[in-house]
């Protein structure tokens, strides 16, 4: 008699991926380390290669064909019109970011400035009511 507790089935890698339900790949991945995690003692390479986390975004290289928007001159040279303004557009607001940035620098230079002839003040008032300066 064989216990069915302790006996699983042999079941290929084929039958199941064939049988496993159409899942998002982040559920894919955790269905997947269960499975692994279930298996752990009985595992072969074959199986192991089935278990390999999928990726969920693939990319395909960008090919550009010679003259296209936005591609690179073979010669080095600058690009298209389009390139050329995109790149002022981009300086442009990269300048506008940095010179937002100088006027809050000299805001805050100014108050400090301020704040430091308001302690100047303070202290020779402190230094005039307890007799240090004669004036």
């Amino acid at each position: 008699m064989v216990d069915s507790f302790t006996s699983n089935p042999p079941t290929s890698s084929a039958t199941k991926q064939s049988t496993s339900p159409i899942l998002p790949c982040h559920l894919q991945a955790k269905t997947k380390n269960q499975n692994l995690n279930a298996s752990m003692l009985r595992t072969t390479f074959r199986q192991t290669a089935a278990f390999r986390p999928v990726r969920c975004f693939s990319t395909t290289p960008r090919v550009m064909t010679e003259g296209a928007t936005g591609s690179v001159r073979p010669t080095g040279g600058s690009g298209d019109a389009f390139q050329r303004r995109e790149k002022a557009s981009e300086d442009y607001a990269i300048r506008q970011r940095e010179k937002e940035k100088l006027i809050e620098l000299k805001k805050k230079l100014q108050e400090q400035q301020q704040h430091l002839d308001r302690l100047s003040k303070h202290i020779d008032e402190i230094t005039r009511e307890q007799g240090g300066e004669k004036n």
